[in-house]
């Protein structure tokens, strides 16, 4: 009996026991401490960490690339800004001393308000409104200016001429502008733009009086056959040619050159008349001619010289009569 309650006592307290030994005894690598845990990272944790960190890196390296561009690009749009200020320098300042074509000058006047426009605009893509305004306005007057230098050369490419009126041209150059230093390219440039042109009078017809003094602005010069000159209703000589002026007496031919003069109308007016034979003559239209010479500095030259070596052989031959 008493061997019996003892095992039953004994099997209870075994349960108690080993639930009590099991709480006090946890596995040593479950072990953990509160509030504080500790782990050990795994090889993904490093992998991610070096991750990060190359990320870190690259972004690092890219901003430093990043202003380093920048301050490359901005050193260049510097240094294109110099360069177009100094074109402009140049092609405005130099001009003149490269070449006394007007052509030359105008197109360089151009060219250099281009170069200011780009110098200005380079360094920070804008430019003053005040000085646009200004740069585009000179730029503009420039333009027009080397339009009007341009288009006579363009229509002297251009101009159809026939085998008689050449031959004529080709004599009249050779007589009467080669020698003051007008270019066959420039005297076809003065015949595209009419302000010169063969006329054909018949005999004994008035080519110009002195009532038209006022609306004729024609300067003659005969090619052939014979002019009688009168003023105020006197005769004062005829001029006749039978072939085609020489060089040495093609001034005496040119009538009217006075109105090439600032003042014309200090001269007294003259009758012109074709003789018996009729007469061929270059007519120059003066005012287009002016208009010629106020866009060419050679061309204005070459009229000067002319001017002066006509009135200079027509005051020797008169000279010589008188003697």
């Amino acid at each position: 009996m008493l061997l019996h309650l003892f095992l039953v006592l004994l099997s209870l307290a075994r349960p108690f026991s080993v639930d009590a030994f099991s709480i006090h005894q946890r596995p040593r690598h479950q072990t953990s401490l509160s509030p504080l845990s500790f782990s050990i990272p795994s090889s993904i944790d490093f992998s991610d960490a070096l991750s990060s960190v190359s990320s870190s890196s690259l972004s690092i390296s890219g901003d430093e690339s990043l202003i380093e561009s920048t301050i490359q690009a901005a050193a260049t749009q510097l240094m294109e800004a110099k360069l177009f200020t100094g074109m402009a320098h140049v092609t405005l300042d130099l001009a003149a001393f490269v070449s006394r074509g007007t052509a030359w000058l105008r197109l360089g006047a151009v060219m250099g308000r281009l170069f200011v426009i780009g110098a200005d605009y380079i360094p920070d893509h804008s430019i003053n409104t005040d000085e646009f305004l200004f740069q585009i306005t000179m730029m503009s007057i420039s333009l027009i200016g080397l339009a009007h230098s341009i288009l006579p050369a363009l229509l002297a490419m251009t101009f159809p001429t026939s085998k008689e009126t050449l031959m004529k041209d080709g004599r009249a150059f050779q007589v009467l502008f080669r020698s003051v230093g007008l270019t066959w390219f420039q005297y076809k440039s003065l015949v595209a733009s009419q302000a010169l042109e063969w006329i054909s009078v018949p005999p004994r017809q008035v080519i110009t009086s002195e009532e038209d003094n006022q609306s004729d602005d024609g300067v003659y010069w005969l090619y052939q056959g014979e002019v009688r000159v009168e003023s105020q209703g006197q005769h004062l000589h005829n001029v006749t040619r039978r072939v085609a002026p020489r060089l040495s007496d093609a001034s005496l031919g040119l009538f009217g050159e006075t109105r090439l003069v600032e003042d014309p109308q200090s001269f007294p007016p003259t009758t012109l008349t074709a003789g018996d034979t009729g007469a061929i003559l270059l007519r120059i239209r003066s005012g287009k001619l002016k208009s010629l010479m106020a866009h060419d500095v050679h061309i204005a030259e070459s009229v000067r010289k002319l001017l002066f070596r006509s009135m200079q052989e027509k005051l020797k031959a008169a000279l010589l009569l008188q003697s």
